[in-house]
């Protein structure tokens, strides 16, 4: 075995070991994202990158304020319900026109991986809802 052999083999043992544990966790991210390759999309728009990966994580002004605040957790206005990202980009009967115009997937875990559909698409929604600066 070369010595090339072994830094692949200890890679690939270290990417396993770290796809084992990413698995395992209950963030809001993995069943976006499920596995740990490097994603390779990314928007020409440093602003719209920033906002895409704050609803990746689920942390956004809109969703999140109210914890800095100590204030009660915010409520969509049209459904009365909690404010989430799920509800706004999917759930949210509301902005299911927008949704259909911009093309937005119908399921969150593809709405927002970009190897299954572009930023764009999601940016496009929010501001046919006038919600990206919001996020």
């Amino acid at each position: 075995m070369t010595i090339q052999d072994i830094l692949i083999a200890q890679k690939t043992s270290l990417i396993n070991q770290w796809q084992s544990k990413w698995t395992e966790t209950t963030q809001k991210l993995t069943p976006i994202k499920p596995n740990v390759r490097r994603w390779k999309q990314r928007l020409s728009n440093r602003k719209y990158d920033v906002t895409l990966t704050r609803l990746r994580l689920g942390h956004t002004k809109l969703t999140h304020k109210h914890l800095l605040q100590k204030a009660e957790t915010p409520q969509c206005e049209k459904c009365n319900v909690d404010l989430t990202i799920k509800h706004l980009l999917i759930d949210c009967p509301h902005y299911q026109n927008t949704r259909t115009a911009t093309h937005l997937p119908d399921a969150l875990e593809v709405a927002l991986n970009p190897e299954k559909t572009d930023g764009r698409t999601v940016i496009a929604f929010l501001d046919g809802i006038q919600m990206t600066k919001q996020i």
